[in-house]
């Protein structure tokens, strides 16, 4: 399915390679940078900076619960792995129906014919995992839910947008939409967001875009570091792909995990 026309937008604004100053996305589409009433709109944010990054998160939780949505999530970076370098690439891509009534989402670690990958299902009582390398397939059943937070995304936006100085830095509509494009150049307080056994990290900038009612449309993470005295580079982008309250099929494959978990 085609992205949303918000979700276009919200990929133009943050990969924009003009100083903040410009508008980003030209003609009556640029936003304004001194437009910091419409940037206090947004929950968690005062004289035009994330003060409460923990309110912003439960916003954007709630808000795309409500609706339902589609993201789709990339990393990339060069890593250390039983003592060897290793260039890692992985994405997951969500789809949730409004209330979270029912899920699905699927994570490849890897590429090609080297990769892992995790096909997860649920809804409000069962989460249903199939894990996949080469010919192998293991299934796990839990009677419980998914955290919302591995659905909606924040577990890795909250290593990015929980640091001070995430200031607003362009304000432009699309339809009814007011979105506010954020950005920082202060590391995260978390190991977590920077690529492990990585040193020395630098030109390092999150941007991220928001709307007023706390949903977080886009991340793009862009860093140069340093590993074992070479540089590297990585980069981290989330896109909030739909709200349009999708729907989801239950995969073949669950009925055959439920059927082993009860054997």
């Amino acid at each position: 399915m085609e992205r949303s026309p918000i979700a276009v937008v919200a990929l133009a604004v943050l990969l924009v390679t003009a100083g903040c100053n410009g508008p980003a996305l030209g003609g009556d589409g640029g936003g304004d940078p001194a437009d910091s009433e419409a940037a206090n709109s947004v929950p968690g944010v005062e004289n035009g900076q994330v003060t409460n990054a923990t309110a912003l998160l439960a916003a954007h939780d709630r808000a795309l619960v409500e609706s339902g949505f589609e993201t789709d999530v990339r990393v990339n970076a060069t890593v250390v792995q039983q003592d060897q370098v290793v260039e890692v690439q992985r994405r997951q891509q969500t789809v949730v129906e409004p209330g979270r009534s029912e899920f699905q989402y699927r994570t490849v670690n890897g590429q090609n014919s080297s990769f892992i990958q995790f096909d997860h299902w649920g809804n409000e009582s069962v989460w249903v995992v199939r894990g996949r390398l080469g010919d192998t397939t293991r299934y796990q059943v839990r009677d419980q839910q998914v955290p919302t937070e591995r659905l909606t995304g924040t577990a890795l936006l909250r290593n990015y947008i929980n640091v001070s100085n995430a200031t607003a830095v362009n304000v432009s509509e699309e339809g009814d939409l007011t979105l506010v494009t954020f950005e920082t150049t202060t590391l995260p307080s978390s190991r977590d967001g920077l690529p492990a056994n990585g040193s020395n990290v630098r030109d390092y900038r999150a941007r991220f875009v928001v709307d007023t009612e706390g949903r977080v449309h886009g991340l793009v993470v862009e860093g140069t570091y340093d590993l074992r005295g070479e540089a590297r580079t990585f980069d981290v982008t989330y896109s909030l792909q739909r709200l349009d309250s999708p729907t989801v099929e239950r995969p073949d494959w669950v009925g055959a995990a439920l059927a082993n978990s009860s054997t």
